[in-house]
């Protein structure tokens, strides 16, 4: 460690330069244990990138990776199911597509759907300066559907009316 001509040392000049300093050691420590954390379940590891997760397409292999994370938290979106960890500051999510662990089942209430759609008709041949738009209104009943999934991640067997988790 040097000493400046302030008599300063390395250490007082990066903590007055960086206020930020604790947060961004926070970050740094949170890393080294993220990497612990990966090296002990190298299958949820990423091979790219800056993000922290985990695509399972099998909800078999969903409850065997969420069996090995430990502590976690359950989420679901109109998108994905999983379970997030927090190694603070970082978050690792293991989820898969909802589609591949609940399924989608009509609720039994019908909404009415309406498409408008402009339909351009060719003229005959030899006509001149004649334009033809035509708008087509279309009305069609539509099932309103809700996810249907089960109760536990981990017994992907048993069904759970509602988006449960």
């Amino acid at each position: 460690m040097s000493t400046t001509t302030s008599g300063h040392t390395d250490e007082d000049i990066i903590v007055e330069v960086d206020p930020d300093r604790e947060r961004k050691l926070a970050w740094i420590n949170g890393l080294r244990d993220l990497a612990d954390w990966f090296e002990s379940r190298i299958d949820l590891c990423p091979t790219y990138g800056e993000v922290f997760s985990r695509v399972f397409y099998t909800d078999t292999a969903l409850a065997d990776a969420i069996r090995t994370v430990g502590k976690s938290e359950k989420y679901a979106t109109d998108y994905a199911l999983g379970v997030e960890v927090k190694i603070e500051p970082h978050t690792v999510h293991v989820y898969s597509p909802r589609n591949v662990t609940c399924e989608q089942v009509p609720t039994g209430e019908v909404v009415e759907k309406t498409t408008v759609a402009d339909v351009k008709t060719t003229p005959p041949p030899g006509a001149r300066n004649v334009r033809t738009v035509t708008q087509l209104v279309y009305e069609v009943d539509e099932d309103v559907m809700e996810w249907k999934c089960p109760p536990s991640l981990l017994n992907p067997g048993s069904p759970d009316e509602g988006g449960g988790v």
